[in-house]
């Protein structure tokens, strides 16, 4: 039963039904313990996997300090990434300036991928 279930999981994810980055798998370790510190970074309009990587790294480096916890996952043409430490998200919003932030509500940013 179990090997069946993978064999389902990894057929999706060579279609591309969905897709998880290495790096959630490394944050899973030491998770996002403080919510008052993680943002959610919600992305629209993601062309591939070279927008993935751009916008990704982007988030990575505007990040309050090390370590950084990143995660990120995708499906088509959407991402979520989240991070931390972020202790003031708005300032985090205004360092953005890759894509088009179109909305700032509680820990969660919502952009638009630029082409």
């Amino acid at each position: 039963m179990g090997q069946m279930r993978s064999s389902r999981w990894i057929a999706r994810i060579a279609a591309g039904a969905f897709a998880v980055s290495a790096a959630t798998v490394l944050a899973g370790c030491g998770g996002f313990s403080d919510p008052e510190t993680t943002v959610t970074v919600e992305v629209t309009g993601v062309s591939g996997a070279l927008s993935r990587d751009r916008i990704s790294e982007r988030l990575a480096d505007l990040v309050d300090a090390s370590p950084k916890r990143v995660a990120t996952t995708y499906t088509n043409t959407r991402m979520t990434v989240r991070l931390s430490p972020v202790t003031d998200v708005q300032a985090f919003a205004d360092k953005i300036d890759c894509d088009t932030v179109t909305e700032v509500a509680g820990r969660t940013i919502r952009l638009t991928a630029s082409p």
